[in-house]
């Protein structure tokens, strides 16, 4: 049982880190949100309430989430290097997370919905379509983004789960 949940700690933490990433990628391609992100800018007049008090959110989000990546990036470190950590095993259940999010993929805008109603205290969420938010960041653009996180989490584990196999290919090469 100890196994599966440091197993479940490194699959937590390799999609928690990969979804900060992305993310943190994301916000620089645009200058407003991007100041507001990492200069503690006010977003301009061009947002309305509604949308400022949502970005609010999202940003508090992501100190959250860049929070418990640190406090998970602790142990799994100290844990690694005492070599207590199956990654084979982590790979797998990285996996089969991975291919639960994907049918959720199927059911984006259902999948979007309660994303926003257990991270957010409210429907400030839910904008008109002509809104600046809306028409710069479409529903389409966020389940892109979400399989891109599928297809990058896909290769981290599959990598995960051949870790001994890449290191007996290079051994191999360096014996050479």
């Amino acid at each position: 049982m100890k196994k599966i949940l440091l197993a479940i700690l490194i699959s937590l933490l390799l999609i928690i880190t990969t979804i900060n990433i992305v993310f943190l990628i994301e916000t620089t391609k645009d200058k407003p949100l991007r100041e507001f992100f990492y200069s503690s800018k006010e977003l301009p007049e061009v947002y309305s309430e509604k949308e400022k008090t949502h970005m609010q959110g999202v940003k508090n989000l992501a100190i959250n989430s860049l929070l418990i990546n640190l406090i998970l990036l602790i142990p799994s470190v100290y844990l690694l290097k005492k070599k207590k950590i199956n990654l084979k095993l982590s790979g797998c259940i990285g996996l089969i997370i991975t291919s639960i999010l994907l049918i959720f993929s199927l059911f984006f805008q259902t999948f979007f919905n309660y994303f926003h109603l257990i991270f957010f205290n409210s429907t400030n969420y839910i904008l008109p379509s002509n809104s600046r938010l809306i028409q710069d960041y479409p529903l389409i653009y966020f389940r892109n983004i979400f399989l891109i996180i599928l297809g990058i989490l896909t290769i981290e584990n599959t990598i995960l789960i051949n870790l001994k196999k890449i290191k007996n290919i290079n051994q191999l090469k360096n014996k050479r």
